[in-house]
């Protein structure tokens, strides 16, 4: 298992089945492209100022494979250089304006989560990703994590709009709680009968391998994704995330 320390990052945009641990936080990373060994698909750990907050995030570039590896390498940098801004929403909002510079063809789905040590609160936005799910040991169960609905045009992809809001919500949560990230490419991947995996596919393998280590729920989804797929490879870069909070 790989280990970083404080003010290092870890992530990419390259085929990825590893474990990963900092001082928050210890996690499971699954990461497949449609073709070639890199994609579309971002995904992101780092632990930052001084160890007090874990910062976590996926994003999914439109389109897939090589023809977007570019693309996603360079909003990868770009998270970087942003690594110790506090508020997710500002961070996106950050990205949104850099994605939009670069036309259409960067439009990108994404999710920032931030685990605040002093505060042992979970704060997460999206910019037009599938929502994650969260396991509490106190409640034993997973459930999906929405946001609520704002009262204006906000939570877009980054690089619809120039102006676009983005929402921080809040939700407590202690060691030993867990989330579940994905690309929609998960979701969307089809048996022989163009049944899409789903949401409740991915629920299903959750509820599974919930008394089991992040690296064991990891390979439960990944296993019933390839049951449900027969084994044929997606159309779509794919990349999910299990995260354990320390």
């Amino acid at each position: 298992m790989q280990e970083i320390s404080c003010a290092e990052v870890w992530g990419g945009s390259k085929d990825k089945n590893a474990d990963v641990r900092g001082s928050g936080f210890v996690a499971s990373v699954y990461s497949r492209a449609a073709e070639g060994a890199k994609g579309g698909d971002i995904y992101y750990l780092s632990v930052c100022s001084g160890e007090a907050i874990t910062r976590i995030a996926l994003a999914d570039v439109r389109g897939h494979g090589e023809s977007v590896s570019e693309t996603s390498q360079w909003l990868y940098e770009a998270l970087q250089t942003r690594v110790n801004e506090l508020d997710g929403s500002d961070l996106l909002t950050d990205l949104n304006a850099l994605v939009s510079q670069r036309g259409y063809q960067a439009m990108t789905t994404a999710t920032i989560v931030s685990f605040l040590r002093a505060e042992s609160n979970l704060h997460f936005t999206y910019a037009g990703h599938p929502p994650m799910f969260i396991y509490r040991q106190d409640d034993a169960r997973w459930d999906s994590v929405m946001l609520g609905s704002p009262r204006r045009c906000a939570n877009l992809p980054l690089g619809a709009f120039g102006n676009t809001s983005y929402d921080d919500e809040v939700r407590p949560i202690a060691a030993g709680d867990r989330i579940f990230l994905y690309t929609d490419g998960l979701i969307e991947a089809t048996n022989s009968d163009g049944k899409p995996f789903g949401r409740d596919g991915v629920a299903g393998a959750l509820e599974k391998a919930a008394g089991g280590t992040v690296r064991d729920i990891k390979h439960a989804v990944l296993d019933a994704l390839t049951e449900h797929s027969n084994g044929a490879t997606s159309d779509d870069d794919v990349t999910f995330m299990v995260v354990e909070v320390r």
